[in-house]
C-alpha cells in the first residue's frame, strides 16, 4: 500500500477481534464447565470412562478442548502486547503520562463498576478478609498475595497483571531501544522457562509465593512476544513468516501436552507462539474480507473485555443452580443439564457483557479519548494532522483499540525513526 492509497473502509485490523472472540469464548466455556461439573479440569476427560474405551473418545476430546479454554488468557496477553506497542509506536503523542492515562481509562472505569457490583453481591464488606480483598482489588495490587489473587471475582487476577504491564512498559521500551526487540524477547523466554523449570523441581511452591514475583515474569514473555510482532510490523518486516501450518502444529502440541508437567515449559509458550503467528498472518494479509467464522467471532471480540469482567460470577451461580435442580436432572439427565448450563450461561455472559459494554466500557473509552485530546500539546496535534494528511487516514492518538492499516513505506520509516529515538525524545 502506498502512502497515498486510502485504506479499506472496514480496516483489516478489526479481524484481530476474531482472535479476541475465540479467546473469550474459550475462557467462558472453561469456567461454565468447571462450575457445572464441580470437577477439576484434569478429571473432565474421564466423565464417561465407565463404558468401553471407544465410547469415551468423544467426551475425552471435548473435555480436553474445553479445558484448554483457560489458555485464552495467554492469548489475550499476546494480543495486548501487540496492540499496545503498535498503537504507541505510531502515536504522535508518546508522552508516558498520556499513555498511562489512556490505558487507565481503557480498563479501570469498567473494572471499577464490576468490582463494586460483585463486592456488594458477595457481601465483601461484612468481613475483615473481604474488606482487604476489596481494597487490594481497588488499587490493583491483589496479585501481591495468593490469598487475594482470586478474591471477589476469579477473573480479576489478570487485570492486576495487565496494569503492571502498563506501568513497566516504558522500562521495556528503554531496553528495547538499548538492546533491541529480539534480545528482549529471548530474555523474557529464558526467564519464563527458568521459572517453569523451578516449578518442576519445587512443586507446590507457587501457591505460597507472592504472585507478583512468580507470575509477572512468566507472563512477560507473552506480552513481549506481542510487542515483537508489532515492532516488526511497524518496520515493514514479517516477525514469524512460518505460515498457518506452524501455528497449527503449536496448537497440536499444546493439545497433546496439556495434561503433562510441561505447562510452563511447553503448553503456554506454544499457545502464545500460535497466537503470534495468527496475528502476524492477519496483519500481513492486506484487506482480505473476514471469513464466515471471523464474522461470527468479531462482534464477540469487540465486547470481550466486558464479557471477561462479568462472566465468571454469573456462570458460577447459574450453572450451579441448573445442576442442583432435581427436576432438570430427572427430565434431561446429567449430560443434558450440563449442555443446558453451557448454553444458558454462555448466553447470559454475552448478553450481560454486551450491556456492560454499552453502558460502561464504551462511554468511558470515549470520555478518555476526549480528555486526551484536550491535553495534547499543539505540536502533537499539528504532527498528527500532517501524518493524517499524508496517509489519507485518521490517526487518533487517544484511541488504543481501533487502528488504521499500516502506512506506506515512507511513513513507516518516519515511524521507525521516531520510536528509535525512544519514548522520551519527541523533538
Amino acid at each position: 500500500m502506498s502512502a497515498t492509497t486510502p485504506p479499506s473502509q472496514a480496516g483489516y485490523f478489526h479481524r484481530l477481534d476474531a482472535i479476541r472472540g475465540a479467546a473469550i469464548l474459550g475462557v467462558v466455556l472453561y469456567h461454565i464447565f468447571r462450575a457445572a461439573t464441580g470437577l477439576k479440569s484434569h478429571e473432565w476427560e474421564q466423565i464417561n470412562s465407565g463404558g468401553p474405551w471407544w465410547q469415551s473418545i468423544p467426551s475425552s476430546i471435548l473435555g480436553r478442548l474445553i479445558s484448554m479454554g483457560s489458555l485464552g488468557v495467554p492469548v489475550f496477553f499476546v494480543l495486548s502486547g501487540f496492540l499496545i506497542h503498535y498503537t504507541f509506536s505510531r502515536s504522535s503523542d508518546q508522552r508516558v503520562s498520556m499513555f498511562w492515562f489512556r490505558r487507565w481509562g481503557r480498563i479501570y472505569p469498567a473494572y471499577f463498576v464490576a468490582l463494586v457490583t460483585f463486592a456488594l453481591w458477595e457481601g465483601t464488606f461484612y468481613t475483615a478478609r473481604g474488606r482487604t480483598d476489596f481494597w487490594t482489588h481497588l488499587f490493583l495490587v491483589h496479585s501481591f498475595h495468593d490469598r487475594t489473587l482470586y478474591g471477589i471475582n476469579g477473573s480479576f487476577w489478570s487485570l492486576a497483571h495487565e496494569s503492571h504491564f502498563y506501568l513497566l512498559y516504558p522500562l521495556l521500551l528503554y531496553f528495547r531501544n538499548k538492546v533491541g526487540m529480539l534480545p528482549l524477547l529471548l530474555g523474557s523466554l529464558i526467564v519464563r522457562l527458568a521459572i517453569g523449570g523451578w516449578f518442576l523441581i519445587v512443586p507446590g511452591q507457587f501457591a505460597t509465593d507472592p504472585a507478583t514475583i512468580v507470575m509477572l515474569p512468566r507472563l512477560y514473555f507473552e506480552w513481549i512476544l506481542g510487542m515483537y510482532v508489532a515492532d516488526c510490523f511497524v518496520r515493514g518486516k514479517r516477525a514469524l513468516p512460518w505460515g498457518w501450518v506452524a501455528g497449527a502444529l503449536c496448537l497440536v502440541y499444546a493439545y497433546f501436552a496439556y495434561r503433562t508437567a510441561w505447562w510452563d515449559l511447553g503448553v503456554v509458550p506454544a499457545t502464545a507462539m500460535a497466537t503470534a503467528i495468527w496475528i502476524d498472518q492477519v496483519v500481513h494479509k492486506g484487506s482480505r474480507d473476514p471469513s464466515r467464522l471471523e464474522r461470527v467471532l468479531i462482534p464477540l471480540g469487540a465486547i470481550s473485555y466486558s464479557v471477561y469482567l462479568w462472566h465468571q460470577p454469573i456462570v458460577n451461580h447459574l450453572s450451579q443452580h441448573i445442576m442442583q435442580s432435581s427436576p432438570a436432572i430427572r427430565t434431561i439427565g446429567i449430560a443434558g443439564a450440563i449442555a443446558l448450563a453451557l448454553f444458558l450461561s454462555c448466553l447470559a455472559s454475552i448478553v450481560v457483557g454486551a450491556g456492560a459494554y454499552q453502558l460502561f466500557e464504551a462511554p468511558a473509552t470515549d470520555w478518555v479519548r476526549k480528555w486526551a485530546k484536550r491535553f495534547q500539546p499543539a505540536t502533537v496535534s499539528v504532527a498528527r494532522d500532517a501524518v493524517s494528511a499524508r496517509a489519507g487516514i485518521r490517526v487518533d492518538a487517544a484511541n488504543s483499540e481501533r487502528f488504521a492499516p499500516p502506512a506506506g513505506r515512507n511513513e513507516r520509516q518516519s515511524d521507525v525513526a521516531r520510536i528509535d529515538r525512544g519514548p522520551t525524545d519527541r523533538s
